[in-house]
């Protein structure tokens, strides 16, 4: 990837340029999708508390 940060730098036709930024994003998509499919409950496990504690809560004041 730096590499092709290293090209953006230079000067480049327009369709050089776009082949490059569309590499860019395709490796940058591919490392999140892969972050998130490895890492999925540093991700899940925030949310899922605070739906849990707002649901208990929730009974305990109704309940």
């Amino acid at each position: 990837p730096s590499r092709y940060r290293r090209l953006l730098k230079t000067e480049l036709t327009e369709c050089e340029r776009q082949f490059i930024e569309k590499r860019l994003a395709e490796e940058r998509s591919a490392i999140e999708q892969l972050a998130a499919s490895t890492f999925p409950l540093a991700f899940d496990t925030p949310n899922r508390g605070i739906e849990n504690a707002s649901a208990l809560m929730a009974a305990g004041i109704h309940g």
